[in-house]
């Protein structure tokens, strides 16, 4: 499996882990936990991943439910298999180098040849985004109603760092347009 193969089956083989899903409801529990910002998903790579997952027996069908109004829905638990594959997978990505990449970088080599306005109108729209991301994660950090487990508020942690170093950023270099008259 690809590296982005590998970390979508972690994120399969972890939700399972914990209860019993079906793929589309991958993708509802990414949403109510708050990781759908930090974790790049479709609902096509969801499905394809738990196919794969299915054919090397890290997973199995719990359950078929039939609805005369839908189509029917296959419920998936992990399997031992599966689980040791999860502790492989687990290992592999806390060991793994993270590169730095960052979808600016590619605007930025060519930047001298665009438009200024156009990218202060750009950045701005981006710092607004940016922004409410933030906010976002400020309230999924403050929020107390249930427990949360460590290891997802040190994710919350690193997302919420990342959002406000991007921030600080995108201050800076807007700033510098600014007083070059760029």
């Amino acid at each position: 499996m690809r590296e982005g193969r590998n970390q979508v089956a972690l994120l399969i083989l972890g939700l399972l882990y914990s209860e019993d899903l079906h793929p589309y409801e991958v993708m509802q529990v990414l949403k109510e936990r708050s990781w759908e910002q930090m974790v790049k998903l479709n609902i096509g790579t969801v499905y394809y991943n738990f196919e794969m997952l299915h054919k090397r027996g890290d997973i199995t069908v719990k359950e078929v439910v039939h609805d005369s109004r839908r189509p029917d829905k296959t419920v998936y638990q992990i399997t031992d298999q599966g689980r040791e594959r999860f502790q492989e997978l687990l290992k592999k990505q806390f060991e793994a180098e993270t590169p730095q990449y960052h979808p600016l970088y590619p605007a930025l080599m060519f930047a001298r040849f665009a438009d200024a306005p156009m990218i202060r109108k750009a950045l701005h729209k981006r710092r607004k985004q940016i922004a409410k991301q933030l906010d976002h994660l400020n309230q999924c950090l403050a929020q107390q109603d249930e427990p949360t487990h460590w290891s997802t508020r040190h994710l919350l942690k690193n997302g919420w760092l990342h959002h406000q170093t991007e921030l600080e950023w995108l201050d800076t270099f807007l700033q510098e347009l600014n007083e070059k008259g760029i």
